[in-house]
């Protein structure tokens, strides 16, 4: 019992530093985009930016596997509750 507990605590512990990272990685890429605006006030109207894909599949991403663990995580507290 304990030792599930220390694995889903050591999970926890790794998405979040894994949120915290894509937190991070989403303001520079802000940062960059306000930085470019800045610089090209005009042509920001007129400049389509990429779809932002690897950050978007990185948010899908952990999206999954926080749903995946807090499922996993409520089927052990169902069972020892």
């Amino acid at each position: 019992m304990l030792g599930a507990l220390d694995q889903f605590q050591n999970r926890i512990y790794l998405e979040r530093n894994a949120i915290d990272e894509l937190l991070r990685d989403i303001s520079l890429h802000e940062k960059e985009i306000a930085k470019y605006a800045k610089e090209h006030p005009i042509a920001i109207d007129h400049v389509l930016f990429h779809d932002h894909s690897s950050l978007r599949d990185r948010i899908e991403t952990n999206r999954k596997m926080m749903d995946d663990l807090k499922k996993e995580f409520n089927r052990y507290l169902s069972k020892w509750m």
